[in-house]
């Protein structure tokens, strides 16, 4: 039965990759130089994508891949956000892409932890503490 429910994860993770993928080539979010990148209403849209995409878990390798940029601007892009969750501003900027991928809340699908994987993949010792965290959350299913 754990094989069933890590294929119905993976495919629902891979859905959503395709969304957000959608919407950054519709909306022009991606870094393409000689571009208008900086131009406010993308870079909100952008911040929430990262802040977004980082609450389900992608590292900020994978974040950066997709959008075209280093990781260290997504790093920028989330503490920006994390800074302006309650903004006017942002919410009235960001409230479209909210309601798009509001359906993939974490009490919407199922999502199949795999520590093994997931401490391999941890890249800092903030993502190490956030695993440990995580752990004790019983988020696991490992009892301590």
């Amino acid at each position: 039965m754990g094989g069933a429910k890590l294929l119905i994860m993976n495919k629902t993770m891979q859905e959503l990759i395709s969304e957000v993928k959608a919407e950054i080539q519709k909306r022009g979010l991606a870094f393409e130089y000689g571009s208008d990148n900086r131009v406010r209403h993308k870079v909100y849209q952008r911040y929430y994508l990262f802040l977004f995409l980082r609450s389900h878990r992608l590292t900020l390798a994978e974040i950066a891949k997709i959008f075209g940029m280093d990781h260290s601007t997504v790093v920028y892009g989330l503490k920006q956000a994390n800074l302006m969750k309650k903004d006017r501003l942002f919410l009235r900027m960001t409230d479209e892409l909210r309601q798009i991928f509001e359906e993939y809340t974490a009490l919407n699908y199922l999502v199949e932890r795999n520590i093994m994987l997931d401490v391999l993949q941890c890249e800092s010792y903030w993502e190490m503490r956030k695993l440990q965290e995580d752990i004790k959350k019983g988020l696991y299913g490992v009892t301590m």
